[in-house]
């Protein structure tokens, strides 16, 4: 029997190798940034993709041009609750939806469409999307 591989400080060497836990090097990133106002209240900031490994959500607050009161946007699964969310505005409540704090970020690892609701003061959404890329398929031909 061999001896084990010791550290610098006497302690076993413990080998261990990943495996399925990362994701492939072949995957795309996706930038792009949303104004939610009165013209433009909802927004379909993640569509619906098979190939999404990930989708990060950063809720800006105000639009930066127009010093305003950082209001939260409201996330959902469909547009007619996003819809509602917005008609509610300043006196929404719940419970569809997930409120995000403006200056906070939600991060995503569905493949299912995600909308954002205006609340009643214009808000920048940035959103960064992270999708594998189709692998290339035989030629069979």
């Amino acid at each position: 029997m061999t001896s084990p591989e010791l550290d610098q400080h006497g302690m076993p060497v413990l080998r261990v190798r990943a495996e399925g836990q990362d994701y492939s090097g072949a995957h795309q990133g996706i930038h792009v940034t949303f104004l939610l106002s009165a013209a433009n209240p909802v927004a379909l900031i993640a569509p619906r993709d098979y190939d999404r490994l990930e989708a990060r959500v950063i809720s800006a607050g105000g639009t930066g041009l127009v010093v305003v009161t950082p209001q939260p946007v409201v996330l959902c699964q469909t547009r007619e609750i996003a819809a509602a969310a917005a008609a509610a505005g300043v006196n929404f409540s719940g419970p569809a939806g997930s409120l995000l704090p403006p200056g906070l970020d939600r991060v995503l690892r569905n493949c299912d469409e995600t909308w954002a609701a205006w609340l009643g003061t214009p808000a920048l959404i940035s959103v960064v999307i992270s999708r594998r890329l189709a692998a290339p398929r035989p030629n069979r031909g």
